[in-house]
Formats: C-alpha cells, sequence, structure tokens
C-alpha cells in the first residue's frame, strides 16, 4: 500500500490548500468525512472487497498544544500500531497501512456510518441556540433501554484498553463509532501508555467539556479513573440530554426513567474526587450491570425540552 499516484500535482505543500488525493493505494477516494488539527478522513471504497473503509491521513503541519509536528507523527504511528494489534468487537479495527509519495503516513479502519455525537445532537442547553438548529441536530436524550446497552459497549472496549495499563484520555461521543447498535470506540491519537508519556507533565490532552478535575492539572495525575469521569460526562449527557455543568441535578431528578441506583452510578463516576469513582472500567462495568436492575423500558429518543 506504501505510494499513490496523484492525477494533479504533488502532495508537498501547505495542509490547508493541499487537494484531496484520489486514492491511496488500491483504495479509491469517494469522498473526504472530515479535516482536524490532526488528521483528515476520507471515505473510500475497496475494489477488491467491494466494500466501503475510511482512510485516515496524518496532517504533517500538525502542531497543537506546544508539541511539534515530530510528536504528533509518532503518536499517529503508535494509534495505528496500537488498533492494529486490539482484537476487540467494541474497539475500530486498523486494516492497513501505508505512505504518500512525501512519506506522510495514513492508515485504513472498517467504515462506521455515524458516531455517538450524531446520535446525542449538539452539546448546548441554551433555548435559543438549540431552536435555530434543525431538527435532527438538537439536544435529546436517549431511554435508558437504549442507553445502558451503549454504555456497556463503551465500557466494554475501555476495559480491554485499561487492562493494558492504557488510558484513553479523550473519551467523548464522537470518538464512539456507530452501526445499528454496534458501538466501538476510536481515536487513540491522546492515549497514554505505561512507561511512554510525551506529554509535559504540567499539560494536558483531551476535550474540555469531558475531561476531569485532574486531567486539566497535567498529564502526570492521569489514571484509568480520568477516562471513567469521561464515561461519567456522556452518561449524563445521554441520559439527560444536557452536560454536566456548574451546579447538577441527579440524573434521576431530570429523567423519571433512571432508577436511583443508575443516577448514583452516574454521580459516582462524576465524582471530583477520583477516589470516589470505579477505579476503571471493569469496575464500572460491574457497577452499571447491577446499577442497571429494574430500569422500564423506553419508547423513543427524547428531545431535550
Amino acid at each position: 500500500m506504501d505510494g499513490v499516484e496523484l492525477a494533479y500535482q504533488p502532495l508537498h505543500q501547505s495542509w490547508t490548500t493541499m487537494l484531496d488525493p484520489i486514492a491511496f493505494g488500491r483504495f479509491t477516494v469517494v469522498r473526504r468525512l472530515g479535516k482536524g488539527n490532526f488528521s483528515r478522513a476520507y471515505l473510500c471504497d475497496d475494489p477488491d472487497l467491494k466494500s466501503p473503509v475510511v482512510v485516515k491521513l496524518f496532517n504533517p503541519e500538525c502542531a497543537v498544544s506546544r508539541y511539534p509536528p515530530e510528536v504528533w507523527r509518532y503518536r499517529f504511528l503508535e494509534e495505528a500500531r496500537l488498533l492494529a494489534r486490539l482484537d476487540h468487537p467494541n474497539i475500530i479495527r486498523v486494516k492497513g497501512f501505508g505512505r504518500l509519495e512525501d512519506a506522510t503516513p495514513y492508515y485504513v479502519m472498517p467504515f462506521m456510518p455515524s458516531n455517538l455525537a450524531k446520535r446525542l445532537g449538539r452539546d448546548t442547553a441554551d433555548p435559543s441556540r438549540i431552536e435555530e438548529l434543525p431538527p435532527d441536530k438538537r439536544p435529546r436524550r436517549l431511554p435508558p433501554s437504549v442507553g445502558i446497552p451503549l454504555l456497556r459497549q463503551a465500557l466494554q472496549g475501555l476495559s480491554a484498553l485499561h487492562s493494558l495499563g492504557i488510558v484513553h484520555r479523550d473519551i467523548k461521543p464522537r470518538n464512539f463509532l456507530l452501526e445499528g447498535d454496534i458501538l466501538k470506540l476510536s481515536d487513540f491519537t491522546m492515549v497514554k501508555t505505561p512507561g511512554r508519556n510525551l506529554t509535559h507533565t504540567r499539560g494536558w490532552m483531551g476535550t474540555e467539556d469531558y475531561i476531569s478535575p485532574e486531567q486539566r492539572k497535567g498529564a502526570k495525575y492521569v489514571d484509568e479513573r480520568t477516562d471513567i469521569y469521561s464515561l461519567g460526562v456522556i452518561a449524563y449527557r445521554m441520559l439527560t440530554g444536557m452536560l454536566p455543568k456548574g451546579v447538577t441535578k441527579p440524573v434521576d431528578a431530570v429523567n423519571s426513567e433512571v432508577n436511583g441506583q443508575l443516577s448514583a452510578w452516574v454521580a459516582a463516576c462524576l465524582s471530583a474526587d477520583r477516589d470516589g469513582r470505579p477505579k476503571d472500567a471493569e469496575e464500572a462495568l460491574a457497577q452499571l450491570n447491577h446499577a442497571a436492575c429494574g430500569e422500564t423500558p423506553g419508547r423513543t429518543d427524547e428531545p431535550v425540552r
């Protein structure tokens, strides 16, 4: 898969003006799915297997949070290698790896048509902003009968990481891919692995609305309980339709379909003191299974009112 032929011009140019490739090896580009500071993602066609795939292309000019492109390039390569090693139904797999003519790396993943962020809508509680959004983008909550199985899958995937001593550090709805009711954890660019840390001890990584209090202080304070806090934010957002900002009501006070045990589980995951949280994803999953007993089935995804 190394190398790619372009129909128009060399790739060694600015990331912001670079034209999209027409192919990555045998994979033909259908369209660009997204573009960020770290990478671009492309929907591609696999002509041999007659199936869609996603190609993630590294941004060679990436320089975020005081880290030079070399650090992010190393992280991108490590992400691809880690995903290629992991074999878990709730973690996205890497199907291949290659480089463009200028040595920019990319890797290939299965195509998942949606993600949890699309399922939950935009993260906003401002009534005027919600009113301006199209109906399919407005924030909404999920009934427990739908949300709990998704949380279980999220914790099962996260357990596979925590069993290896790996902390994800960027648990958020966008990083959980969906195909129907199947959920897979993705985007391992910011993982913290045992004995290897490329983050300044006083620097932090993550997505602000979803990071724990200790994660804001710096990388040296991060452990598995950091991911549990972020998953607690997702659980609160999923079951109430709102982010847990400021003084928040218990989940069962916002959503009558949620029982007291499940509400207490979410509160424990969101404990400001990390010692008050489940120690890792395995323990959080066991507690969730216990707390979920007695949940009544919900009917439909509910818009936030």
